[in-house]
């Protein structure tokens, strides 16, 4: 869209807290043609989950923020970069949020300039992620067959450590910018 936002459907199970609107809401979509049922969602299918027990909630594509805050206020996790499911890193790059915090800020000193350069070096990792999320997105769930043979390809025969060293920032120390010595 012209805002730079753009959407999907994620399926989700539905617990005994999920509300009576969650449950007509999923039953909605689920006899709108077209939309995801459970020989659509892997996940949905693989946990053999009944279709009033699901969910799906839309995601939204963002692209990366320029700025995290101003002044004596910053963001972190989602609100900083919103990642989409599909990176698995989301609640990780929230702890790494964290860990950043605190090795940043020091009470002697202006915390200003200090949130300044946490969201300098966590941007620089983080914005890597947000792109690649819609890239993961489109392999993970993509419907052509030779996509999928080619995906299926590569994690079965291309050994851990080839797959592990292409992961963004491997093996540097994240925080080495903030670490006080």
């Amino acid at each position: 869209t012209s805002d730079g936002i753009r959407s999907g459907v994620n399926c989700t199970r539905l617990t005994s807290r999920s509300t009576a609107a969650d449950r007509a809401l999923t039953n909605r979509i689920l006899a709108t043609p077209g939309t995801p049922s459970s020989s659509t969602c892997p996940r949905a299918s693989s946990a053999a989950t009944r279709p009033e027990d699901m969910r799906f909630d839309e995601l939204f594509e963002r692209e990366a923020l320029s700025t995290w805050g101003s002044g004596p206020l910053t963001l972190l996790g989602d609100a900083a970069h919103p990642l989409l499911p599909h990176t698995g890193q989301g609640a990780a790059q929230a702890l790494e949020d964290a860990v950043a915090l605190g090795l940043a800020l020091d009470p002697r000193a202006d915390a200003e300039p200090a949130l300044r350069c946490y969201e300098r070096v966590r941007s620089r990792r983080t914005r890597r992620l947000v792109t690649l999320g819609p890239r993961i997105a489109r392999i993970t769930t993509t419907k052509s067959p030779l996509v999928k043979l080619l995906r299926t390809a590569a994690i079965q025969w291309l050994p851990a450590a080839v797959l592990a060293s292409t992961a963004p920032g491997r093996g540097r120390d994240p925080h080495a910018r903030l670490r006080h010595s």
